[in-house]
């Protein structure tokens, strides 16, 4: 990023409004505002690399719901702050800067309100066996039940988890779907021939997507990461302390999961699952 933008590629989107979208001054000032907003807190609050290419929609979402609950803008704010953010996105894929539009999924803040989590789901982990669904997609489950963070996953091994898996049908599911040909200790997610990991997530997340229709939860791995997290944030018997040890949180990450189970509509699997 260039010393003097406030956000990435901020010079280069200014031409584009000026020189494309026939904008004022007044007007890019107004949206570069919003961009530069938008982009401290995804820095102040962003999990791994940051990088402008890494940006989902639910990173984006989790802006909007600090607008609303905690800044408390209006509805139609926010739907405007939306456009300015869109049209960034449009800018940056236009100009191959990013590989692809990553705000399909987008909605405006009315939509946000009526957001669904479905949370512990956990323990409902070994009924899920009868259902029919792919292997992986147990697999990813389990791991996140366990507390993995996505960046964890394809570095999780049999012998890490193999105490930690107390129901007995479940323990046997995974040992049968693992290759133990050629190591004692195989990757959770591995290679057909057992040969070590997997290179990428999207390497099972084929095989997990089949299943949607399935399960009452969303199985993108970063909803189910925070349907597990607001599953044990919502719980209001547990501390602080215990809650960013266990979960793996800065008290800053966990501070957004609690705005995040007053904002959210949370559903038990249980109740969902009917």
């Amino acid at each position: 990023m260039n010393q003097k933008d406030l956000f990435p590629y901020q010079a280069s989107f200014d031409v584009w409004c000026t020189h494309v979208n026939k904008l004022n001054q007044l007007s890019i000032d107004m949206i570069n505002s919003v961009l530069f907003n938008f982009w401290n807190y995804h820095v102040a609050n962003a999990v791994g690399d940051i990088d402008i290419k890494n940006i989902k929609v639910s990173d984006v979402n989790d802006y909007l719901t600090q607008l609303d609950v905690h800044e408390h803008l209006k509805t139609r704010t926010i739907n405007k702050y939306i456009s300015y953010i869109r049209k960034y996105f449009t800018f940056l894929t236009q100009a191959h800067l990013i590989d692809s539009y990553p705000l399909v999924g987008l909605k405006g803040i009315s939509y946000q309100r009526r957001t669904t989590v479905v949370i512990n789901w956990m323990n409902d982990l070994p009924n899920m066996l009868n259902l029919g669904l792919h292997p992986e997609t147990i697999k990813l489950l389990l791991l996140i039940s366990l507390g993995y963070t996505p960046k964890e996953l394809l570095k999780v091994r049999w012998l890490e988890i193999a105490e930690h898996i107390h129901n007995s049908g479940l323990k046997a599911y995974i040992v049968k779907n693992l290759n133990f040909t050629k190591t004692p200790n195989p990757f959770i997610f591995q290679k057909q021939n057992g040969d070590g990991p997997i290179a990428t997530n999207e390497s099972f997340m084929r095989a997990v997507r089949l299943d949607r229709d399935i399960l009452p939860l969303d199985l993108s791995i970063s909803k189910l990461r925070q349907s597990y997290i607001l599953s044990y944030v919502s719980n209001s018997n547990l501390t602080d302390q215990y809650l960013m040890t266990r979960l793996k949180l800065s008290s800053k990450r966990l501070a957004y999961y609690k705005m995040c189970v007053s904002y959210y509509n949370l559903i038990s699997y249980k109740q969902k699952a009917r």
